[in-house]
């Protein structure tokens, strides 16, 4: 899991910064302040990505990991998708006529079930662990860590791809 060092982040933690992604997602598009911000979110960035599909990313991605993070948690020797750990293996195709408000809402709506799920998480469960289909051990909170290490990822891509776009 390169990229974000969220090695030490604990649960609360990681609780706290997933509820802080999607104001700080709104900030970065100026969602409700420019008219044009779907155009602009649609422009690829200096990484070469959208910001729009950034926002895809992040959401879709939270989807899978709160999925995953459920199946260590609930049952014994659970066997993961290898894109739980490597995000070169997610590949999400942007849902059609969405506006950047409604994925933002979205992400919203993600980020609080998987908020949600955690309270219900029992400090004991968060050593569980799974496994990803090449027999690598993952734990419960190495979950929630890549699900706080994704989002913050595409939130910074999403402000260097916004800045781009609004510099031309």
């Amino acid at each position: 899991m390169a990229g974000l060092d969220v090695s030490h982040l604990s649960a609360d933690d990681a609780v706290t910064a997933l509820r802080s992604f999607p104001r700080r997602f709104r900030a970065a598009l100026a969602v409700g302040d420019e008219e044009d911000v779907d155009e602009l979110a649609g422009r690829v960035g200096p990484a070469g990505h959208s910001a729009a599909d950034l926002l895809v990313d992040a959401t879709s991605s939270l989807v899978l990991l709160d999925r995953a993070l459920l199946q260590v948690v609930r049952s014994d020797d659970a066997l993961l998708h290898p894109a739980v750990t490597d995000p070169d293996l997610r590949q999400w195709d942007p849902p059609p006529g969405l506006d950047v408000t409604t994925l933002v809402e979205m992400l919203d709506d993600e980020v609080a079930e998987l908020v949600d799920e955690v309270g219900r998480i029992g400090s004991q469960d968060w050593f569980r662990t799974g496994r990803v289909a090449d027999g690598a051990p993952v734990s419960a909170l190495d979950v929630l860590r890549e699900a706080v290490r994704t989002v913050g990822e595409d939130l910074h891509g999403v402000q260097a791809a916004m800045a781009a776009a609004r510099s031309r």
